[in-house]
C-alpha cells in the first residue's frame, strides 16, 4: 500500500490512492489455509479425541459447490477449482493463506491498487466488494480524504507461502494436524551449495 502511494508521488492523504486502511483480517487456525478437500478425520486428530479447534471448516471466500477443506497435505500441487477460483490449495511446495483487506481509496485508482497488491508478492485477488463513501460524513468523523470520489474496497485474497520458508516457524498443531502431518517434512529447495557445506561440516 505504501508503494502504491509512493508510485503515485503523493504528498499527503489528500492526493494518495490509498487513503485509509480499515481492516486486515487473517482467519484464525485452519480457516487460514485453503486445504485439499477430504481427509477431515486427519485434520481433527483422527478420532473424537482430536483437537476440536482444528476440525476442518469451509474456507471463507472459497468452497465452490459446498466443498469443505480437508486435512494435512504433503502432495504435489493439484488444482481444485471447487475450493477456490485460482485452483490453488496447500501442497508440499506452498501453503495457501486466506486474508481480506478493507481500504478506503480514490475510486479512480482501484485498478492500479489491485495490481500493486498482487505485484511480486505471490498474492491473488479472488473477489472484491465496493461501497461508495460519503466524504462529508467521513469528514464529520474526522477523516479528510481530499476531493476525489472515495470508495471502501474490500479484497478477498490468497497468498502463497513457500513451505520451506515457513515450516520451521509453524506451531506444532498447525504443522502436524492441518498442513504436513506427523511425518518429517523433506526440504527440496535448499540451495545446492548450502546443502554441500552442511554435509561437509558434519
Amino acid at each position: 500500500l505504501r508503494e502504491c502511494n509512493d508510485n503515485a508521488h503523493s504528498k499527503s492523504i489528500l492526493d494518495a490512492p490509498v487513503k485509509h486502511l480499515i481492516k486486515l483480517d487473517v482467519p484464525y487456525g485452519p480457516a487460514m489455509y485453503v486445504r485439499p478437500a477430504g481427509a477431515a478425520a486427519a485434520a481433527a486428530g483422527g478420532d473424537a479425541g482430536g483437537d476440536a479447534a482444528l476440525a476442518p471448516a469451509p474456507v471463507a471466500g472459497a468452497g465452490v459447490g459446498g466443498e469443505v477443506a480437508g486435512g494435512p497435505s504433503n502432495d504435489p500441487p493439484q488444482p481444485s477449482f471447487k475450493l477456490t477460483p485460482t485452483g490453488r490449495v496447500c501442497n508440499q511446495l506452498y501453503d495457501v493463506v486466506n486474508f481480506t483487506i478493507t481500504l478506503r481509496v480514490d475510486q479512480t485508482q482501484i485498478p492500479i491498487i489491485i495490481q500493486q497488491v498482487s505485484k511480486n508478492r505471490f498474492i491473488s485477488v479472488r473477489k472484491m466488494n465496493l461501497l461508495r463513501v460519503d466524504s462529508d460524513a467521513a469528514a464529520s468523523a474526522g477523516f479528510i480524504y481530499g476531493p476525489a470520489a472515495i470508495a471502501e474496497l474490500t479484497l478477498d485474497c490468497e497468498q502463497l507461502q513457500l513451505r520451506e520458508w515457513t515450516v520451521d516457524l509453524m506451531p506444532k498443531l498447525i504443522r502436524e494436524q492441518v498442513l504436513i502431518g506427523p511425518g518429517e517434512y523433506q526440504k527440496t529447495l535448499a540451495p545446492k551449495k548450502a546443502v554441500e557445506q552442511t554435509a561437509q561440516s558434519q
